[in-house]
């Protein structure tokens, strides 16, 4: 028997809001200023949407807190490269409208959200927003939706989790969520298990609400 969903929860950067530009040239700016080498942009691709204190602990910074201050500082100072994906606005006010609770699971940290204008002029839409210091397990472990849902009292079978990455898909496997690969280059991320593909919000609409007709 197919799921009847009630609770949509979205990942932000990379599939409500463009924001890899900004999160990849500021860390690429923090390596070279921190760590005295170059990593092209598409080495850097792999950090994309990963806890952003795992990727300092990765990358080996050696005073991990002034990496991650200086990495803050250069990505608001870039935060003119993000923008909102087509047609955010109407896809958020069409899941409103049909009845569906929309919560937010990401790797942000809460002071992420407070800077960046394109999260504050949709966060109306959402009734919970999960962000780092909300669980004590992270993407792409179970606890940001355990979280979600021990909050608001939903449930897994009702609780469908969109994402574009890797970690977000096993996030949601984790915690018993279907989940939908929003893939707004047609890419597909090696080991990414998911219910439906959805390449722009036309499509990721169509599918929840027939699904649930």
């Amino acid at each position: 028997m197919e799921r009847k969903y009630k609770n949509i929860l979205l990942d932000i950067d990379g599939t409500l809001i463009d924001t890899e530009k900004t999160a990849m040239t500021s860390l690429q700016e923090t390596v070279r200023e921190l760590l005295g080498k170059e990593m092209p942009l598409d080495k850097l691709r792999y950090y994309f949407g990963i806890p952003s204190r795992d990727t300092i602990n990765i990358l080996g910074f050696p005073d991990k807190e002034a990496a991650a201050e200086l990495w803050e500082s250069n990505y608001k100072r870039l935060h003119n490269l993000s923008a909102p994906f087509p047609g955010l606005d109407m896809a958020l006010e069409r899941f409103r409208k049909e009845g569906f609770e929309l919560g937010v699971i990401s790797s942000r940290r809460r002071a992420e959200n407070e800077f960046d204008t394109h999260f504050h002029a949709i966060k109306h839409f959402f009734g919970c927003v999960i962000c780092a210091e909300d669980s004590l397990e992270h993407k792409p472990k179970a606890g940001p939706v355990l979280a979600y849902m021990k909050i608001t009292g939903a449930v897994p079978d009702e609780c469908v989790y969109v994402g574009d990455a890797i970690a977000d898909s096993l996030c949601a496997k984790a915690a018993g969520v279907d989940f939908i690969l929003m893939s707004w280059r047609g890419e597909i991320p090696e080991g990414a298990e998911y219910e439906a593909l959805a390449r722009n919000f036309d499509e990721l609409n169509d599918y929840i609400c027939q699904r649930n007709k």
